[in-house]
């Protein structure tokens, strides 16, 4: 499931905007973390890398509910970000891949939202709509049961529904 995911999305590259940060997630190839010299300017500073992947080939697992929310998601986890000199050791991310339905969380059919949770650990949550088609990802459709009972009969007396009279 995650290589058709990867098939689907593949190099393509995104980007949101967090107060000073911008973020841009390049499918299978990076997550990079910077800000530009000022408004105008196309020149970025202090560029962090989230993650850098040499394989489009990372393996996902798939979760169910498992972060409290009522969508399921694929799950990347990466530990090759940029060196992290508060925590002595290299950025990680995890990367949430959650099916973006026709009216759902975000369009077009690429968005993400990205939070820092702890020093030096980022997770995205992205939005596609690549993870739609697949079983895992349909809503659940939940069935119940209504037993029926037939009405008690009653007579021309009582006003039996229905009846006629003269």
């Amino acid at each position: 499931m995650d290589r058709a995911v990867g098939q689907y999305i593949d190099g393509q590259c995104v980007r949101t905007r967090n107060s000073w940060w911008f973020f841009e997630l390049c499918w299978g190839k990076y997550l990079g973390q910077f800000h530009y010299r000022d408004e105008s300017s196309t020149v970025k500073e202090e560029e962090i890398y989230l993650f850098q992947s040499t394989s489009s080939d990372v393996p996902a697992t798939f979760h169910y509910h498992s972060d409290g929310n009522a969508e399921p998601y694929l799950l990347y986890q990466y530990v090759n970000g940029s060196w992290c000199q508060e925590m002595n050791k290299n950025r990680t991310t995890e990367v949430r891949a959650y099916c973006n339905r026709p009216g759902g969380h975000m369009i077009p059919h690429l968005q993400f939202d990205i939070v820092q949770p702890n020093s030096c650990h980022h997770v995205v949550s992205l939005y596609t709509e690549a993870l739609c088609s697949f079983a895992w990802f349909q809503p659940t459709i939940r069935t119940e049961f209504i037993d029926c009972f037939p009405l008690p009969s009653s007579d021309d007396s009582t006003g039996e529904v229905g009846s006629e009279s003269t």
